[in-house]
């Protein structure tokens, strides 16, 4: 099942479109040596995800599979899956931006049975953390899209100013830019007009790990004193 937004830029999860030549192929092979490919394949990806980096197709192909067995990619990617779905509870989600693919992982408990690291986490992570559920939630508001200048002149006036060097998030322009784009939390368009150039910001396939909408909608409301349905189009998204 594949999901897109009106950007292109989509995700799909485990069948990774595995024809019979592949399937024929990765049979032929001694069982141990598919256990390997697999766990080196499942080792790779939990690497990347601690560090919130998507994994390329062609990272995958060439950093972890290699030679031969780039023939049966997908095959590969279908056990991982299998076996961190098994293990760790997360699924490998193929995400795609323009014409490239990539991978990332997707924590299938739901919140209340999760076990946060956030223990582990120094003041700094936190406040990272911190910085992008309050981006998030800013472009969810939005109705899901908001222009790079009205994102940053809701972060200015919130003490953020994307200018100025922040004690503890450091260079906050990077942060949201850069590396919140990187790691698919947000995706960003550039938008040429002949008046100006200017970013459109959206939510990301990685955004629902952080912002759980139901409750931000609920947050905000009562902070505006308000119903959740006076922001008809939000709530609508989080039924």
């Amino acid at each position: 099942m594949r999901t897109m937004d009106e950007s292109g830029e989509g995700w799909e999860n485990s069948s990774f479109g595995i024809g019979p030549t592949e399937r024929m192929l990765w049979e032929s092979i001694d069982g141990e040596t598919r256990k390997k490919k697999v766990a080196e394949a499942v080792r790779y990806m939990l690497c990347a995800e601690r560090r919130k980096v998507p994994v390329s197709r062609t990272e995958l192909r060439d950093k972890v599979v290699g030679g031969e067995f780039s023939r049966m990619l997908k095959m590969i990617l279908h056990g991982a899956n299998e076996e961190l779905k098994r293990v760790f509870a997360l699924e490998v989600r193929e995400v795609v931006r323009g014409s490239s693919k990539y991978y990332l992982l997707v924590n299938l408990l739901p919140d209340d049975k999760r076990v946060s690291d956030i223990l582990q986490w120094s003041k700094a992570e936190r406040a990272i953390r911190g910085l992008l559920y309050v981006v998030l939630g800013i472009v969810f508001m939005k109705q899901g899209q908001i222009s790079g200048e009205n994102l940053w002149n809701t972060l200015d006036r919130l003490g953020l100013p994307k200018d100025r060097r922040h004690r503890l998030l450091g260079d906050v322009q990077k942060l949201v830019s850069k590396d919140f784009v990187d790691q698919m939390y947000l995706m960003k368009e550039k938008k040429v007009t002949d008046e100006k150039t200017q970013f459109l910001y959206r939510l990301g396939p990685r955004a629902n790990e952080i912002l759980d909408k139901k409750q931000f909608l609920k947050t905000t409301a009562e902070l505006y004193g308000a119903n959740l349905a006076d922001w008809e189009r939000q709530f609508e998204i989080t039924q």
